[in-house]
């Protein structure tokens, strides 16, 4: 472990903040920071390798005054690790890689224990609520977005806005064409940002090429949003990524009063995936998805709510037409059966079922969750369906998010994923994914 960097970025950390609370009176603009130490740790099976890795992180970021609607704003993080098992050495007994520890760093240079990377830069024009915003940026829609799982999120670059029409509609949408995934250092075009995370296998059952195959200009993207009501809200979203895919999504959501305590909450997701041209690459064994294919998904939500306690039964359906894929370096899916350390991309023909508490104690200063979800997924030999060969499964995630004071919060979170479907003989199909225990324990400071 390098001392000296941890030592010398918790002192700089210290004064920045110091510095920040002097510069606001002169409204010089306004530094701000923040500190991350992530602890992270998988148990296989006994006759499989267990995992474990630990690092803290500081980043940085300046915002200037604004002038007549316009604002810079710049910031950076670098990373430095404290402890790690063997990473980099595959297990013994099924050849496969580390999985979740490794995106702690940068997954690009795996030996590498000390990063940096730029991320913000960019100039904003704000009115009322409104904005436009011109370069590298933080970025939520339903399937590009932070996934801030790890220690630093994903950013994007290019040109974004949101526009407050009326009370009622908001239009927002832009365009894209560089991306800086998490567990990276450096940014990248948006068809090189593609296979960074493991490839999987082709539908013909031979091994994913697409890394630095995949030709694309950059991301389109539109959301329209409709509040018709207190009680109702619509969004229509679409995301055009040229010459490799297109994905529509319709969302409406509900929040229907019972009583002076309780509510009713309900959502329904509809998403339709088809592919442009050639997936991205003329050449099938290099492209991201096959010519014609296309995926439906249906998700739903119902449940109810108070102003401590929020429960809901999920479901999720992704037809056999084809397998739904979208690059899992830009973001999550945005399914309501979704739960932490495991996606359902990558999968047609799935039927995925989740029920989940939330609870609130001391005045919202302590946050538990409980849920618990079974995924029917296609045979784990599947190719066709089935990208990353993951059988049937059964998740249990238990998480606690504490605020110890106004900048400074902990949270820990454990998931246990036991095997459903068969493996047909292939360890690396349980490895790191199934009949599994993980857990990390993360300590976040802001100013």
């Amino acid at each position: 472990m390098n001392y000296k960097i941890l030592f010398t970025a918790i002192l700089l950390l210290a004064g920045v903040n110091s510095f920040a609370q002097n510069q606001e009176k002169k409204d010089l603009g306004k530094v701000d920071g923040r500190a991350r130490l992530f602890v992270m740790g998988t148990i296989n099976e006994p006759q499989f390798t267990d995992y474990f890795a630990a690092a803290v992180g500081v980043g940085l970021g300046y915002s200037s005054p604004v002038i007549k609607g316009f604002q810079f704003r710049t910031s950076a993080f670098a990373v430095q690790g404290l402890y790690t098992s063997d990473l980099l050495t595959p297990d013994p007994a099924t050849l496969a890689s580390n999985r979740y520890e490794m995106g702690l760093f940068d997954i690009i240079n795996p030996t590498d224990r000390t990063i940096f990377r730029m991320e913000e830069l960019y100039l904003q024009y704000r009115s009322n609520a409104s904005y436009v915003r011109l370069g590298r940026q933080l970025l939520t829609t339903p399937f590009i977005n932070p996934q801030d799982g790890r220690m630093s999120p994903t950013f994007v670059q290019g040109l974004y806005g949101n526009l407050q029409l009326s009370n009622q509609w908001t239009l927002e949408g832009g365009w894209l064409n560089r991306m800086a995934p998490r567990s990276t250092s450096r940014w990248f075009g948006v068809g090189e940002s593609m296979g960074f995370y493991p490839q999987g296998l082709m539908p013909s059952g031979q091994a994913g090429n697409y890394f630095s195959n995949i030709q694309s200009a950059g991301i389109g993207i539109i959301g329209i949003h409709y509040r018709p009501s207190s009680k109702i809200s619509i969004s229509a979203w679409n995301h055009f990524v040229e010459n490799v895919l297109n994905i529509g999504l319709i969302q409406v959501n509900g929040n229907f009063p019972v009583d002076n305590k309780w509510s009713i909450i309900s959502g329904l997701q509809l998403i339709r995936q088809d592919v442009v041209n050639d997936g991205g690459n003329e050449n099938l064994a290099d492209t991201y998805l096959n010519p014609g294919s296309y995926s439906n998904v249906v998700s739903a939500k119902v449940g109810a709510k108070n102003q401590r306690v929020e429960f809901s039964l999920n479901y999720t359906r992704i037809s056999k037409t084809g397998r739904f894929q979208f690059p899992r370096e830009w973001g999550r899916d945005p399914f309501f059966t979704f739960m932490p350390r495991e996606r359902n991309e990558g999968n047609g023909g799935v039927n995925a079922l989740m029920a989940k508490v939330d609870y609130a104690l001391n005045s919202n200063k302590t946050n538990l969750s409980l849920s618990h979800g079974r995924f029917s997924l296609p045979e784990s030999n599947d190719a066709k369906y089935n990208k990353y060969r993951i059988p049937s499964y059964h998740q249990s995630n238990f998480e606690i998010r504490h605020q110890l004071n106004e900048k400074l919060n902990l949270q820990y979170l454990a998931v246990y994923k036991g095997r459903l479907g068969e493996t047909y003989g292939n360890d690396r199909a349980v490895i790191n994914k199934v009949n599994m225990l993980y857990q990390n324990l993360v300590l976040n400071y802001k100013f």
